[in-house]
């Protein structure tokens, strides 16, 4: 190989970078949309006292379905199958909520299973008891990736027909036009109906923000959180770059997340590569992120062409 130093052409010791180059290890993050769900704690909260009340993180029930564990159970298969033991360490992180934490449980025991090194989380940093016995300081929670759900009765309106709940408690209800409002925005969406949540949170978020103002569209959880994410990849990235010497082995960052956090972003920078149809992120697939030499995000996802982060 030619180098120049100070105006002279030179033959670099290619043996040498070689041994530099070895050095390098390389720093990667992977979301993983949790697996299949029966949605329970919004449940409790839907049918309790206060229907429009948030999730209590602290208080939650195994929210799996017997499928949504087999999903996982072969999805960690397949993408622990990527990497090696004796080259990469893995750093898990999750949302607040249960269906995420459990995914990502079944994950990390896949990857202990093959005896990758886990990075353990500090122990002030513990999130709180949880009725799963969730290791918290192997899987940290992390807002960025959550919902923080304040009114579980707004998560549910865009439901289709066949998975609307029943056993709302509209007794409950202080303010005597939630349900109307509610009605109302079942009659947008049954007008509309994409067939699944997300298409129609992604279509009709907008229009149900006219009748609720607190409710957050697919574009404001976009602009609020996925900037956020991009900031801990590139701080992660550049702490990676600045200790890699210390850890030989490459680092592989997986978090756990939700459709409605990665949606849009799906949907604004790939769209046009799944032929302008709606992209709608499935139980325990990926998006994985990668920071390259200039500093710059690029994203994979699929078998679609790499996006620059912009």
């Amino acid at each position: 190989m030619l180098k120049k130093i100070e105006g002279e052409t030179v033959i670099a010791d290619a043996a040498t970078e070689k041994k530099e180059d070895e050095k390098q290890s390389l720093f990667t993050a992977h979301i993983i949309r949790h697996s299949a769900s029966q949605y329970k704690n919004y449940a409790r909260v839907e049918k309790s006292e206060t229907p429009t009340g948030p999730v209590d993180y602290k208080d939650q029930v195994f929210d799996l379905t017997e499928q949504g564990i087999e999903i996982a159970l072969q999805a960690a298969v397949k993408f622990f199958d990527q990497f090696d033991p004796q080259k990469d360490a893995f750093l898990f992180f999750s949302s607040e909520e249960d269906r995420s934490l459990s995914t990502t449980k079944i994950y990390l025991e896949e990857a202990e299973r093959r005896g990758f090194e886990i990075i353990r989380h500090d122990e002030e940093k513990r999130s709180g008891k949880h009725v799963q016995d969730i290791p918290f300081e192997k899987i940290r929670v992390i807002r960025a990736l959550g919902l923080s759900v304040k009114d579980a009765l707004l998560i549910g309106i865009y439901n289709p027909d066949k998975y609307l709940r029943t056993d709302i408690n509209w007794e409950a209800l202080e303010e005597i036009d939630v349900k109307e409002k509610w009605m109302k925005s079942r009659e947008i969406i049954n007008a509309d109906d994409q067939g699944s949540w997300w298409g129609n949170y992604y279509r009709h978020s907008e229009a149900i923000q006219q009748l609720f103002p607190h409710a957050i569209t697919a574009k404001d959880k976009f602009e609020k959180q996925f900037s956020q994410i991009i900031k801990l990849i590139e701080h992660g990235a550049k702490v990676h770059q600045q200790n890699h010497l210390n850890h030989s082995k490459n680092i592989r960052v997986v978090g756990n997340s939700h459709v409605d956090v990665f949606g849009y972003f799906l949907n604004e920078y790939f769209q046009k590569e799944n032929g302008n149809q709606e992209i709608e992120m499935k139980n325990c697939e990926e998006i994985r992120f990668r920071v390259d030499d200039d500093g710059k995000v690029i994203a994979q996802f699929r078998d679609f062409e790499e996006k620059e982060i912009k």
